[in-house]
């Protein structure tokens, strides 16, 4: 018997497990439950498991397979009682030696869990505070909220969320816009609740459901995500329940209540007037969204969508199985050892799972240097620097230096297998590779345009008002272009002109009042201030009447704009381009890891977006010696819906996120006849000096400590 003598004594199962009825298979086959209380875990077998393990005690092997036939009258095959006991291995429900009892595993995991450090690295992130036992209230309470916990509910608020989101796609433009109100502390506030109220009601959608379905909830209190307080609802309880579906209702009661509440606010921004209401509106809406379809239902961290994921494939404790299979077949594609597998499922399933697990790999790498990169970025720089340290080292470093570890322990039997050497060789191939210059296109966000042409954008969201031109008009700079307003920054002039005359008031009354006599220079200060104010908010108001920047043409404008529409700062609105006979040029710019491999006349292909136009070939006239601080070609910045990621400043202009070099291109003569002098966005393929993956590394790595070294 492979891995165990048909004589070998077994393992011994450990003597606190429970064992229950379980939810019908997927296929109407019964299941049972291994229930693990020191670990609050369980584990879902079929009929034939639990018959072998009905007579487990017989001791051996051949034991066992005698006793099963005795029993209920069928062979249990070599292969299912090796299956069996690698299951139970390898999920510490049976002892690895005969003196070894469920006392050795309770100290183990109070071992596990003594370290301050261990505790410190796995919690900080998240950790929980019971605070009150729920269950009476919730039952109380439930009656209220029972309407909301039906399939009928669910189809209405399901009706009512397409609804929305279909008026809200007919102000687009305005909806994405509004994103850029809330880049500020006020708008992280606004967020910070809106993100604690989603989550609370997430988890009472879970309490109301579990107690509906005759769950106990034991406790209720506070968790901390990234140092952010939300409530949360214990339903670990659910796994009593011997029905699939009223498991899978509970799971993903949370999601529900998210998006009922997300569908209410959408419903809210949709209707109301700009102001404080429709901002609450917005973030809620937003928060609900995404919390719901981007993270929530994600199968890959212990969230709703991961027991969704989990009680729809019917495999309880799916990361751990998972990730067993997933290591299993990694060893046998890298060194072809024949090792067993360790648990046995039909092949779909199985590879289902391997695929799972690999996904989930690839997902925590991303998502633990995305925190790492968080926590860097919005804690203190020293604390920040440590965090940063033991998200690396813990969360990604360490996994893969232990799998590397179990390479290392049999490593002996490795090296007995032909396949280890290729696995060797084309490691080896590959690290070379990493250091040899390749000879790739710098890739260049440009346009193809009038050496004298501006693109005209509004500067902030509003409703269109007037057209003044049309396509073809000729202006001059200064003339109006087009009209906007917008209701918000009226409301904002308000309250500024009232802030004005408070203060005009104040001092007007300093002659009878002694103390603000005293506070005079205050008082001017605080006028002065509003006053300036005031003036910022009109020249936002005047920046709404959008001027011809140059003399020119209008070589196009937006086919769909409408008086009453709503534009927001990423949507082109016309194009005004100058002396058509002066000619096309490129204009672009080149990210700072590549700037030092390009040079003048090297030759570059520009390849326009819109794929029904020809490639133009050219060459490159100029590289800029210094970055750019501001990106003064708009289409090519995110703001504007650029590749470009940049930022709008406070004084109005467009900053890149990283270091940007401004390149001017020549065009060849071929291929740019039929072109009208209209901008036309897209790539320029520029060749460069050959470069290594480990050189452009090393040099990323070199720019990031320099530039983060000073703190």
């Amino acid at each position: 018997m492979a891995g165990a003598g048909a004589n070998e004594r077994l393992p011994e199962l450990r003597q606190d497990l429970q064992i229950r009825p379980g939810a019908p298979a997927r296929n109407g086959a019964p299941s049972w439950v291994i229930f693990d209380p020191l670990r609050n875990r369980y584990f879902e077998i079929g009929r034939e498991a639990l018959e072998v393990i009905a007579v487990w005690s017989a001791g051996t092997a051949a034991k066992v397979a005698s006793a099963v036939k005795r029993e209920y009258g069928r062979e249990a095959g070599e292969t299912e009682i090796v299956a069996l006991r690698q299951f139970l291995l390898a999920n510490e429900l049976a002892t690895g030696v005969e003196s070894e009892d469920g006392s050795a595993f309770a100290e183990r995991e109070k071992a596990r869990e003594s370290s301050p450090l261990a505790w410190l690295v796995h919690n900080y992130l998240f950790f929980r505070i019971p605070l009150v036992r729920p269950e009476a209230a919730l039952k109380a309470f439930l009656p209220l909220v029972s309407a909301l916990l039906t399939q009928g509910a669910v189809a209405l608020f399901f009706l009512a969320g397409l609804f929305g989101l279909y008026l809200v796609s007919r102000q687009w433009e305005h909806f994405v816009g509004q994103f850029q109100d809330f880049l500020s502390l006020e708008g992280a506030l606004f967020y910070g609740a809106a993100l604690m109220l989603v989550k609370s009601l997430h988890e009472m959608g879970h309490g109301f459901m579990a107690v509906k379905h005759g769950v106990r909830v034991p406790t209720m209190g506070v968790a901390f995500l990234v140092l952010l307080p939300v409530l949360y609802t214990d339903t670990s309880d659910a796994w009593r329940l011997a029905s699939r579906r009223k498991r899978l209702m509970i799971d993903g009661a949370g999601i529900m209540t998210e998006l009922m509440l997300a569908v209410i606010a959408t419903w809210l921004w949709v209707l109301l007037p700009d102001g404080l209401g429709r901002s609450i509106a917005f973030s809620v809406a937003t928060v609900g969204w995404v919390a719901s379809l981007g993270v929530n239902l994600s199968p890959f961290m212990r969230f709703d969508g991961y027991y969704l994921f989990s009680d729809a494939i019917g495999v309880q404790n799916l990361q751990q199985r998972a990730f067993a299979l997933g290591r299993w077949r990694l060893r046998e594609w890298l060194f072809g050892l024949g090792d067993p597998v360790p648990e046995v499922f039909a092949r779909p399933r199985r590879r289902l799972l391997v695929a799972y697990a690999y996904a989930t790999w690839i997902y925590r790498f991303f998502l633990f240097l995305g925190i790492a990169l968080l926590v860097y970025h919005f804690f203190i720089k020293v604390v920040a620097i440590i965090l940063f340290a033991i998200e690396i080292v813990w969360f990604i470093a360490r996994p893969i230096a232990s799998e590397i570890g179990a390479w290392w322990s049999m490593r002996e039997k490795i090296v007995r297998c032909g396949r280890a050497f290729v696995s060797a060789g084309v490691a080896v191939a590959l690290v070379a590779a990493c250091f040899v210059p390749w000879s790739t296109p710098v890739r260049a966000p440009a346009v193809l345009a009038a050496k004298r042409q501006a693109q005209v954008f509004t500067p902030w969201p509003g409703m269109l008002q007037s057209l003044d031109v049309a396509r073809g008009d000729v202006v001059r700079a200064g003339d109006v272009l087009f009209r906007l307003s917008s209701e918000e920054l009226q409301h904002e002039l308000k309250k500024a002109e009232a802030q004005v005359a408070l203060a005009e008031l104040r001092i007007a009354r300093i002659a009878a009042d002694a103390q603000d006599r005293a506070l005079l220079i205050v008082l001017n200060r605080e006028l002065e201030s509003a006053r300036e104010h005031v003036a910022g908010v009109v020249r936002q108001i005047d920046d709404l009447t959008i001027r011809a920047p140059i003399d020119g043409r209008i070589a196009e404008t937006d086919p769909d704009l409408r008086i009453g529409m709503a534009i927001g700062p990423t949507q082109q609105m016309a194009l005004v381009v100058g002396d058509a006979e002066a000619g096309l040029e490129l204009r672009g710019y080149v990210d700072e890891a590549h700037v030092a491999r390009l040079s003048a006349g090297t030759s570059l292909r520009f390849v326009p977006d819109n794929p029904l136009l020809p490639v133009v070939h050219g060459t490159v006239r100029e590289i800029a010696e210094t970055g750019s601080d501001a990106i003064t070609i708009e289409a090519l910045s995110s703001v504007h819906g650029g590749p470009i990621r940049s930022d709008k400043g406070h004084d109005g202009r467009i900053e890149p996120r990283s270091g940007q070099y401004a390149m001017l291109g020549d065009l060849d003569n071929a291929g740019m006849a039929d072109r009208s002098g209209k901008l036309e966005r897209g790539m320029a393929l520029v060749e460069g000096e050959p470069e290594s993956l480990a050189s452009w590394m090393m040099k990323r790595v070199a720019a990031v400590a320099v530039r983060e070294s000073g703190f």
